[in-house]
């Protein structure tokens, strides 16, 4: 039975309350935590040398919707959006580009519990995940204001609940990952540039297992799946066509339940948060074939119940969130192997985090 959609967040650690709308202190680099329980985003300072999270003096900021279960930012780090899960409602935010601060760029509306985001390359478009509603909706995104409005042509509804979504670098195609009881698969549509609008791929849905999370590589070249039951699935991408094709190899082994899937930007090591086993499984990634090896002291334990892993955008830094223990788990990468080591002070407390988001 997959457990996607059903982590429950537990009590967050001290009170945390108010709404800050900005940062009023300049900063190097910022992260943001989305607390589930408090329905807030909370901020910290990240240290750009060592990683470590350190929490920031200002209020949390008003998530501005029911149930905050990950982040989606913009390439330009403009804007920063926030599905909701207990609802049918996301939420835009406006960077400060010297502060790292955030501003609402407004709440809108989605089907029934959004639990992922994306965003193409061009940040044109924004689709969004909704588990309750078995579909994926789709926005192109204002330049100006970051509001966003709904396409109708990029609405499509999915064979099981989606749980995540990845676009290929090209912004040529979206693929979902869903699961629902004993059911899921992987799907894939193609994107119209101009519109935004989703059209499902021929021979989609590419495989059929627990899906539980989804990740394209930065070359374009493959995308990788975690299954819930059997590890990390690899596809070979078709850049013209967009179908993918199992690597011979796959399924690679992972810990138990593996949920999250992460990427340094370079492409050269993949992770795997294992929901059940509490440990997260690294891999580096042959540029040639796409095939997966197990990194030297892999897995590396973590908290309780891992739903994600978070590749920061410098490549130098993985943070995993556990909700069910309030603590972020901060890790640097070896920058030749891809082991894990922890950051100093790791785990860091937080309230209730299920997504972990720096910017830039």
């Amino acid at each position: 039975m997959t457990i996607v959609g059903l982590i429950f967040a537990m009590p967050g650690v001290g009170a945390l309350c108010g709404c800050s709308s900005q940062s009023s202190r300049v900063q190097n680099r910022t992260a943001y935590v989305a607390d589930i329980s408090q329905n807030t985003l909370l901020p910290y300072d990240v240290s750009t040398t060592t990683g470590a999270l350190t929490p920031l003096t200002q209020p949390p900021i008003a998530a501005n919707c029911n149930g905050p279960v990950a982040f989606a930012v913009t390439p330009s780090h403009q804007f920063l959006y926030v599905p909701c899960e207990n609802g049918n409602t996301f939420s835009g935010f406006a960077v400060n580009q010297n502060t790292g601060g955030l501003t609402a760029a407004g709440t809108f509306m989605s089907d029934n519990n959004p639990f992922a985001a994306a965003i193409d390359a061009g940040g044109k478009f924004l689709y969004i995940a909704n588990s309750g509603g078995n579909s994926v909706t789709g926005y192109s995104i204002n330049a100006t204001t970051g509001a966003v409005t709904a396409m109708a042509s990029a609405r499509v509804t999915t064979n099981f609940a989606p749980n995540g979504l990845a676009i290929d670098p090209s912004g040529a195609f979206l693929y979902v990952s869903s699961a629902f009881g004993n059911s899921g698969d992987v799907e894939g549509f193609s994107i119209n540039p101009a519109s935004g609008a989703l059209t499902p791929l021929p021979g989609s849905p590419f495989a059929s297992f627990l899906a539980t999370a989804v990740k394209a590589s930065p070359s374009g070249k493959y995308v990788y799946v975690a299954d819930e039951v059997n590890g990390v699935r690899a596809f070979s991408l078709n850049a013209i066509s967009g179908a993918l094709t199992e690597i011979a190899g796959s399924p690679f082994p992972a810990g138990n339940e593996p949920f999250g899937v992460g990427m340094d930007p370079a492409g050269k090591f993949l992770y795997t948060a294992n929901f059940v086993s509490n440990n997260v499984s690294a891999y580096t990634v042959d540029a040639n074939s796409g095939k997966l090896a197990a990194i030297a002291g892999s897995p590396f334990p973590v908290g309780t119940s891992p739903g994600k892993v978070i590749v920061d955008t410098t490549g130098k830094f993985v943070y995993v969130p556990s909700s069910f223990d309030n603590t972020i788990w901060g890790f640097t990468i070896d920058v030749t192997s891809g082991s894990l080591t922890h950051i100093t002070g790791s785990p860091f407390m937080a309230s209730s985090p299920r997504d972990v988001v720096t910017i830039p």
